[in-house]
């Protein structure tokens, strides 16, 4: 039988080849009981294979009729668990630069700390899996070389048995399905046939859901960007710009900290700066742009994303970020047509806040926030221009009064 491209097993040869053994046996006719003992566990057989199926076709269902990517990751952890009657079952995505697995959904209450938890492709069965595009079954996980412990540290469970399936799309792997402890018993060939037929139906759907959401995401990403560039060019005012530019900022990219610093010569100087941490910069704060994150991003014009500051302190901006349990942070050149005019840094509390894509839309929004700047401050420029001509030509009319009524005094 063919379903979906994969073969499904027949109930279980061993049955089969018992009860054709038992009715082929030369002499004396087999005894009714092992003909009905053998016949009970082939009708069993055939019923739970027929269930399985059942559950499978609902399951496809479920996971085509939504577009929502929670809402399938969710469904695929619980059809999942069902189907295999397994102790846990977790999605995998992608995060980062590539070489790390993010927990997107996890289907065991008791392992939602799991959600958000990155683990290295290097060093974990998930990862392998990943990378080989091939299923993993381990029946010891706690003695496989490629097993992560920390994960159980963290969830304070113990994984005894493990089935890891690659979530495939035109043979590219976009994440793993993983199922553990299986109830009763060790997993088998059934069920990895069984995982295979039903990632195959969650993979398309989350492939369809995830471009679905970039679609919206994009969509609303230019709708923020187009209130933004509305928002920042209102006033030429330099504290309005920061403030509306902040504030917008929230609703693309999260935060616990950020900054706009610009070069004054060999030096950064913090012009503005949002701190959640309950934490604040005194007025007017500078620092050397020698050995500064500012200087990396202005040397070589592009952003950076540090995952965790902590895990390697290279800038004189690390250690008064990490004073405000600062762990994350994206930082990006202030461009304005030819030059770099400072730096806009982000930072988050949490560990593996931003992604690569949150580079484009950072940049994007830097690039308007530079020409409001230098908007801004030609306007000031202008603004003290006139006002010390306002003050000079006040000065020439008292001086001028000032010598008339000295010249009327002497007549």
């Amino acid at each position: 039988m063919k379903n979906n491209g994969h073969a499904i097993t027949q109930p279980n040869g061993n049955s089969l080849t018992r009860l054709a053994d038992e009715a082929d046996k030369p002499g004396d006719r087999p005894e009714p009981a092992v003909l009905q003992e053998a016949y009970a566990q082939l009708l069993t057989e055939t019923e739970n294979r027929t269930r399985q199926l059942a559950m499978l076709n609902k399951a496809s269902q479920a996971l085509t009729s939504t577009l929502d990517l929670d809402a399938v990751l969710e469904q695929m952890i619980v059809e999942a668990n069902a189907l295999l009657q397994a102790g846990g079952a977790s999605v995998l995505l992608p995060d980062g630069g590539g070489d790390h697995l993010k927990f997107v959904a996890v289907a065991v209450p008791a392992a939602r700390a799991l959600v958000g938890t990155r683990i290295p492709l290097k060093g974990s069965i998930a990862g392998w899996v990943m990378q080989h595009k091939q299923p993993a079954l381990v029946q010891h996980a706690q003695n496989d070389p490629r097993f992560y412990a920390a994960i159980d540290r963290l969830t304070g469970d113990k994984t005894d048995s493990l089935l890891a399936m690659p979530l495939l799309v035109n043979d590219q792997a976009i994440g793993v399905v993983e199922i553990i402890n299986k109830v009763g018993h060790p997993f088998h060939q059934t069920d990895v046939e069984l995982l295979t037929m039903l990632v195959g139906s969650a993979a398309i759907a989350i492939e369809n859901a995830r471009l679905y959401d970039e679609v919206e995401q994009h969509a609303q990403q230019l709708q923020v960007l187009h209130e933004l560039d509305r928002a920042i060019t209102t006033s030429l005012r330099i504290a309005d710009v920061y403030h509306a530019f902040s504030a917008h900022a929230a609703r693309l990219l999260t935060y616990d900290y950020m900054s706009v610093c610009l070069i004054r010569g060999e030096e950064a100087s913090v012009a503005f700066w949002v701190d959640r941490t309950e934490n604040h910069f005194p007025e007017g704060l500078t620092f050397p742009l020698k050995n500064s994150m500012m200087s990396w991003v202005v040397a070589r014009s592009q952003p950076i994303i540090r995952h965790d500051i902590a895990a390697g302190q290279r800038f004189v901006e690390d250690a008064p970020l990490l004073e405000r349990d600062i762990r994350s942070v994206l930082a990006v050149p202030l461009r304005s047509k030819s030059r770099i005019v400072g730096m806009w840094c982000l930072g988050c509390q949490q560990v593996g806040a931003y992604d690569p894509p949150d580079l484009e839309i950072g940049q994007a929004m830097a690039d308007l926030l530079a020409i409001a700047i230098e908007n801004a401050t030609l306007f000031e420029l202008v603004q003290s221009g006139r006002e010390q001509m306002r003050w000079l030509a006040q000065q020439a009319v008292s001086a001028h009064e000032t010598e008339r009524h000295r010249l009327s005094y002497e007549l």
